[in-house]
């Protein structure tokens, strides 16, 4: 069975705005039977930006979003910043950095639409 990991920016859609999702990634993203999981790095993305004033999204508020979702947040292990670190991409967004070699690392698929994945060998971006 695939895994899946959703970038911050497609569990924001998720709950914000799910007109914004593809059809496909809602339907993943909505199938209990599939396993699909978040990055515990999310709730920090969010909570910064909302803490920068970029977005009226409170991490607490994204966290019970997320879970009520049926979406588990997994851990950040060491291995996933030493893998993030040494990246050969030119994409310099640590958290897009951290979730990329998050889903390397767990062999997920990454829902995201963020197209700057789609140049990262070992990604296969879903969207």
């Amino acid at each position: 069975m695939a895994r899946y990991l959703v970038d911050t920016n497609a569990l924001v859609f998720a709950l914000e705005n799910p007109g914004r999702l593809s059809a496909a990634t809602r339907a993943i993203i909505e199938d209990g039977s599939l396993d699909v999981a978040g990055s515990a790095a999310s709730l920090y993305e969010i909570g910064n930006k909302h803490r920068l004033g970029k977005i009226a999204l409170s991490a607490e508020t994204f966290w019970d979003g997320v879970r009520a979702m049926g979406i588990a947040l997994t851990p950040v292990v060491d291995r996933v910043f030493v893998t993030a670190s040494s990246l050969v991409w030119a994409n310099r967004d640590p958290f897009d950095r951290i979730i990329a070699a998050q889903a390397i690392h767990d062999g997920a698929k990454l829902i995201s639409s963020d197209a700057a994945f789609d140049g990262l060998g070992g990604i296969e971006r879903v969207w």
